[in-house]
């Protein structure tokens, strides 16, 4: 029987790498929006000069304000597509119930257990990070599927820059001032880096050998 989990995770990874694609290739085709960019000699006074100069200088900011917009875009859509691709790799997990702890189980739910003793205990749902609901899914995955357990597997180069990738995510997300929306070329290749990262090494090695 065709995991209904499974099925889902490939037509959640097909969309949503769609959308990254094409927000990817708006950052590189911006001049496209700005063909008409000319410099001009800011010695000259002539009034036609100046209007013209007053025009490459806003033009200058419109573009600088697009590829911001455009970068962000690009990385809502990955962390959206890792976050739902990790949801989907839960629920495959989740199929598996008869074979998963209870505490496993829970904190695959997002839920925990809280209360005043061990007797008096009840479930609550409990959202937790993307990194830790990563690191969680991924080896209990390795466990339960793959029957293996590669206690390493987060304690490298690759992992660091994702945690960096992360907190760029979180601050276009939550920004506190108009600097924390400003996105630089390196953090933009940061974060495609680890978006191929992510999905060729966590993700696609796992599920061909599922």
């Amino acid at each position: 029987m065709k995991s209904k989990a499974l099925e889902n995770l490939g037509k959640i990874i097909n969309r949503s790498m769609s959308d990254i694609a094409f927000s990817d290739r708006d950052i590189l085709d911006i001049d496209k929006n700005f063909h008409v960019f000319y410099k001009v000699p800011k010695s000259s006074k002539l009034p036609i000069i100046t209007q013209t100069l007053a025009l490459t200088d806003s033009i200058a900011k419109m573009r600088k304000d697009l590829i911001d917009f455009r970068r962000r875009n690009f990385i809502r859509n990955v962390f959206s597509s890792i976050e739902a691709t990790i949801w989907c790799m839960k629920n495959i997990l989740l199929e598996k119930k008869e074979i998963l702890k209870s505490s496993d189980i829970i904190k695959l739910q997002e839920y925990k257990l809280v209360g005043p003793n061990k007797k008096n205990l009840e479930l609550i749902l409990y959202k937790i990070g993307l990194e830790e609901s990563i690191k969680l899914t991924i080896k209990r995955f390795d466990e339960i599927i793959l029957n293996k357990k590669n206690t390493n597997i987060f304690d490298n180069k690759n992992w660091e820059n994702f945690k960096i990738a992360l907190k760029i995510r979180h601050r276009i997300t939550h920004p506190k001032s108009n600097i924390d929306l400003r996105v630089s070329k390196g953090e933009t290749d940061l974060v495609r880096a680890c978006y191929f990262w992510f999905f060729d090494d966590l993700i696609f090695k796992r599920i061909k050998k599922s």
